[in-house]
């Protein structure tokens, strides 16, 4: 009889606080919903120092991963009921492939963590890369669920790409939150308060966006004589940092605070006491903060990435807008001379939208009953 579910991961540079985020979550809560136990395959590319619940193969490369785990691993690799990967590409296909010809009675589920840009480069594939798409396609046959972030990834998916992925096997499964940080009561904000984060190891991440947008705020606010207080979370370096200060060293209605990394309790906490969030990212295959930002019940003055559209549908205390630095001033400003400025929205808290446990076992259950 077969038993257990696998989370295989195949990439580099896995690091164990993955583990606290979907990579680990997702097949922890999986397991809970099938009632079977969880084991974990890793590719560990970077010697791992820390001790994680699990088998480590520290591989030379992908295919002499996937070599060691037929070598070590084959008689355990036909007995599993559940694998669970993660990432559409081939060789996330090609293990599916692999593991699906050595236990055929077998469930593959991958956890496709998918930005608009990837899905674009399916495209570019497409376009450049004949074979490598049509082996994707081909090796996607056997994978039985695509787990899907956001809506608008599944439609910009079924609408491009209808031969890589049967649309028949994709599932919204949004990324949840752990029960303790969901907030169902009054939270006290501290007046006029904006949290934004970001970093600036990635373009993408809208970091020189933070100057221009401080700028407009600045100048909009002589006018009327408000003071508003930036905290700004995330990793920055020194220059970055430097910038920062020396831009806002004459600034007399702004104060900003650069807070660092912040643990994930006290980003939480840094968040229920600030008003506002802004999120200035320019692509996220997700964007976690947004969904943070909502339980702690912040106003949300975001971009279109990541979950923001499917947010929007279950809180209604945010704006999605392209940015430009006048338009997000302009936004947030407004929103601090609003008449309902403090209304608490908690019905994401109180519907367990983003609570892991829901989500996995309402995918579960809809899985059951689509394979039956």
């Amino acid at each position: 009889m077969k038993k257990n579910v696998c989370l295989i991961y195949s990439w580099e540079n896995f690091k164990a606080n993955y583990l606290e985020k979907d990579v680990g979550l997702f097949p922890k809560f999986f397991a809970k919903s099938s009632h079977e136990d969880l084991d974990k395959i890793i590719f560990d590319s970077i010697g791992i120092e820390d001790n994680i619940d699990g088998k480590l193969y520290k591989s030379k490369s992908y295919l002499h991963f996937i070599i060691d785990c037929l070598r070590f691993d084959f008689n355990y690799l036909k007995s599993v009921k559940y694998f669970i990967l993660f990432h559409v590409s081939l060789r996330t296909a090609l293990l599916a492939k692999l593991l699906k010809l050595i236990n055929t009675s077998s469930t593959i589920i991958v956890k496709t963590d998918l930005s608009l840009s990837n899905i674009k480069d399916f495209s570019r594939i497409r376009e450049n890369n004949r074979i490598k798409y049509w082996l994707m396609s081909s090796f996607n046959k056997s994978i039985d669920a695509f787990c899907v972030e956001t809506r608008q990834s599944i439609d910009l998916l079924t609408s491009g790409h209808a031969g890589l992925v049967n649309k028949d096997k994709i599932y919204h499964v949004p990324n949840g939150v752990l029960g303790n940080c969901v907030f169902s009561g009054s939270i006290k904000k501290d007046e006029a308060s904006i949290a934004i984060i970001t970093r600036d190891d990635c373009d993408l991440k809208g970091v020189d966006r933070i100057i221009p947008l401080l700028n407009s705020l600045e100048e909009a606010l002589d006018s009327n004589q408000s003071r508003l207080l930036v905290r700004i979370v995330g990793p920055l370096s020194s220059t970055t940092q430097q910038k920062i200060l020396n831009k806002i060293k004459n600034y007399t209605h702004i104060e900003v605070e650069l807070s660092g990394s912040l643990s994930k309790d006290d980003t939480l906490t840094l968040l229920c006491k600030s008003e506002f969030f802004v999120n200035l990212s320019i692509e996220e295959s997700y964007c976690f903060a947004l969904v943070e930002a909502a339980l702690a019940n912040c106003y949300i003055i975001t971009t279109p990435v990541g979950v923001a559209v499917d947010l929007s549908s279950n809180y209604s205390n945010i704006e999605i807008s392209d940015f430009t630095p006048q338009n997000f001033a302009e936004k947030i400003l407004y929103h601090l001379d609003a008449d309902d400025r403090h209304e608490n929205d908690f019905q994401l808290a109180e519907g367990l939208v983003y609570d892991w446990g829901k989500i996995v076992d309402d995918f579960y259950n809809d899985f059951l009953t689509v394979s039956k």
